[in-house]
């Protein structure tokens, strides 16, 4: 629990998380392998902000936290989820007008921070702007083009789940603040449809047909796994900007209950972040309306300076440095030994 004012509000929101996820032990947390492969991981978290009434602070608390090295969209998905838990158990408390009824009457709000925008349509940009040809080709056609050359360095980056290293994402791709480059994309019409699965028609894979915006797609998986039909984190966001954080368990008891704000860093893109969440869904806006309470929100986005320890560019950065490091002290007792000749 913290307290800040409304102007340092998405910050201590990053900060709370941050908080919380360093009280946790260390078991299940990105670690480096024994063959040097460091592992790294995206974190979200659920903030509870709730104004007090005679200042202009609020009172932070993260009701929920999460993070995988398994299956990263799981990050998402388990703090929506351990939310509905924490309303589901302040709806049933036997104290009257329990602690859930009483952040109603207070105006809680409630924030989602994500160290890395949600894979789907929210980071098809960004992520093209860094994705490697042999990689696009890998996924067009549904098959490794080839094996990647490791050169015996065993400092690398690798996807938490895998075996495989992967390229991180190159500097040139970022400003310092974290916020991609636009570039114009190349359009391939014809791909969707050449390469997706007939019963997939409908959306994209994950990593297939980068240029289309705005269309639903599957989280990404490995180009040699089954395609899934779970849906991206940006597709489940923005279902909660109309159906709102409670779950079928809760939402008989409460009206829906909308995000206040998205709050992110790696891949931050305003424009694609507005349209992933919400504006995309603006065409069905008097069919939203006619679904009874239900409602499309549009959710704030916000970008924050603060580092995850265990973000993707975190970890890469450390190694960099670490290697440099190491050059440097190897060139330093060369110059000794010299000096001693």
């Amino acid at each position: 629990m913290r307290t800040c004012s409304h102007k340092e509000l998405t910050t201590e929101i990053v900060q709370e998380c941050h908080s919380q996820y360093h009280k946790l032990p260390k078991h299940g947390k990105p670690a480096k392998r024994s063959n040097g492969q460091a592992e790294w991981t995206i974190l979200a978290g659920i903030v509870m902000a709730t104004p007090r009434a005679q200042d202009d602070l609020w009172d932070l608390e993260c009701i929920s936290i999460g993070w995988c090295l398994e299956e990263l969209e799981a990050c998402i998905r388990e703090p929506q989820r351990a939310g509905n838990k924490f309303r589901y158990i302040g709806y049933t408390s036997d104290t009257p007008g329990g602690p859930l009824f009483e952040l109603v009457q207070l105006k809680a709000q409630f924030h989602l921070y994500i160290s890395q925008a949600p894979c789907g349509d929210a980071t098809t940009g960004s992520l093209a702007q860094v994705q490697s040809e042999e990689s696009k080709n890998a996924f067009l056609k549904g098959r490794s083009q080839g094996q990647e050359n490791t050169g015996g360095n065993t400092d690398q980056v690798v996807e938490p789940g895998t075996k495989r290293p992967q390229e991180a994402a190159s500097d040139s791709a970022t400003n310092e603040s974290g916020a991609v480059k636009r570039a114009k994309l190349e359009v391939h019409q014809d791909e969707s449809t050449d390469t997706a699965p007939k019963h997939a028609l409908g959306f994209r894979r994950g990593r297939i047909n980068y240029d289309a915006v705005g269309v639903l797609r599957t989280k990404p998986g490995r180009v040699d796994s089954e395609p899934t039909v779970s849906m991206s984190c940006s597709d489940k966001i923005a279902r909660w900007n109309v159906l709102g954080l409670t779950s079928a368990l809760v939402a008989p008891f409460l009206a829906p209950i909308y995000l206040s704000s998205v709050v992110t860093k790696e891949l931050f893109d305003a424009e694609a972040l507005e349209r992933a969440l919400f504006k995309r869904l603006e065409s069905g806006y008097e069919e939203i309306r006619s679904q009874g309470s239900y409602r499309l929100h549009s959710v704030g986005i916000h970008s924050t300076e603060t580092v995850f320890e265990h973000s993707k560019d975190e970890v890469a950065q450390s190694l960099k440095e670490g290697s440099s490091t190491a050059v440097a002290s190897a060139s330093s007792k060369s110059l000794n030994t010299v000096r001693q000749c």
